[in-house]
Parts: structure tokens; sequence; C-alpha cells
């Protein structure tokens, strides 16, 4: 794997990612909340984790976008004539594109799998939640009658 250059120097992938969207990764931490130390408490809020959810897939969708645009010039690429120079031109920039479309490929493996581990977490909190609220719906409606 090569090595990170210039502004994201030493930056592990997840610094990358907050750097990109701040904060927390992609706002994972959202509907998290802490109050004051002794009073720590977390509420689940389905509405802001579908607003990350929606920004993680828009992401995808501007990468799909991008690996169209990056096969559209890799087909189009052409040597101006057939001398040494335009072909070894063409051939390097090739292995550019050739080397773009292998990241854009990594960023969608990453971001597709990291929508998967969103939507499993979100089905098994709303599911853990639900099986929490029954004991108390039941024992709320013996005090109704």
């Amino acid at each position: 794997m090569a090595e990170a250059s210039g502004f994201w120097a030493g930056a592990t992938a997840t610094e990358q990612v907050q750097n990109v969207f701040g904060g927390a990764v992609g706002g994972i931490a959202a509907g998290a909340t802490l109050g004051p130390a002794g009073d720590a408490s977390w509420e689940f809020d389905p509405d802001e984790i579908d607003s990350v959810i929606s920004k993680w897939e828009a992401l995808r969708d501007d990468c799909l976008d991008d690996r169209l645009m990056l096969e559209d010039i890799a087909s189009a690429v052409t040597p101006p004539s057939q001398d040494e120079p335009s072909n070894q031109f063409v051939g390097l920039l090739g292995d550019g594109l050739n080397s773009l479309r292998a990241s854009n490929e990594s960023i969608l493996a990453y971001i597709d799998d990291f929508l998967g581990k969103l939507k499993a977490a979100k089905s098994q909190i709303e599911s853990a939640e639900s099986d929490n609220e029954s004991p108390f719906k039941t024992v709320g409606k013996l005090f109704d009658a």
C-alpha cells in the first residue's frame, strides 16, 4: 500500500475521513450524547443515523460517477501520432488512470463496507430498543385498565 503524502502524510485512514467529514467518522456518533460526569446517557436518534447514512450513500454515488468518468477518459485516450514519445505518454497516462481506478474501487469498497455496518448497527439498535420497550408497554397497559 502506498504511503500518504502531502496533506495526508502521517494520517491514518480514519483521520483522513475525519478531516473530510469533521469530528467523528462521518458523524458516526450522531445521536450519542453524554451528560455531566455521573449522569451519562445515550439516546438513539434514527433520523440522525438516517442522515449520516444518506451522506455516505451520496458519497458512494459521487464515487460511482467518478468511476464512469475515469472509464470514459481511459477509453478516449489515444496518442496523437504513432511516434515513441506519444505512445510513451499515453502509456504513462494509462498507468495513472489505472491507479485512479484502483483507488476509486478501494474507496467504494470501504464506503460499501461502512454503509453495511451503519445499517446493521441501526437495525440492531432499533431491534434492541423495541425489545426493551415491550415490557414497559405491557406494564403500562396494566395501569391503564
